[in-house]
């Protein structure tokens, strides 16, 4: 953390979706031999969790109402994700492979901004199985 009256905080949300990995100038055993058995469509249960950051307000004790934060990952994440089909139903996903590295980018591209000039999105992870992730993050830049 930046100095000491900034705080981080963090929210999970969890979203079920279907994906298939495939490069549409590939035919289906290019994808196969490229992809393996992710070619063909599947499924994961997702969870995603959102780091948020800034500087809290010393009266309220907060830096963001989390029901706040539970309206926006309804609306921006759990509405149009979850029982989706990504590349079919999400614009993003028809031209990137809906990896879980580019889920979490979708989800960082998407919730920026959206909590307010006072809070920074800083983090994004996804989970596609307890085993496996993929984090995307601001990086020194700002970007």
């Amino acid at each position: 953390m930046a100095n000491r009256h900034e705080v981080e905080l963090f929210s999970k949300v969890r979203f079920a979706a279907a994906h298939s990995f495939n490069e549409a100038s590939l035919s289906p055993e290019e994808n196969w031999a490229k992809y393996g058995k992710c070619s063909k469509v599947h499924g994961h249960n997702f969870e995603a969790i959102i780091g948020l950051r800034g500087k809290f307000d010393p009266q309220t004790g907060m830096l963001i109402n989390f029901f706040d934060v539970e309206k926006v990952l309804q609306e921006m994440i759990t509405d149009p994700l979850d029982y989706c089909h990504l590349e079919k139903e999400i614009a993003f996903f028809r031209g990137n492979i809906p990896t879980t590295e580019n889920i979490a980018r979708y989800l960082f591209k998407n919730l920026e901004n959206k909590f307010g000039p006072d809070v920074e999105l800083f983090r994004v992870e996804v989970f596609e199985s307890f085993e496996l992730g993929a984090i995307y993050e601001r990086n020194e830049h700002g970007q």
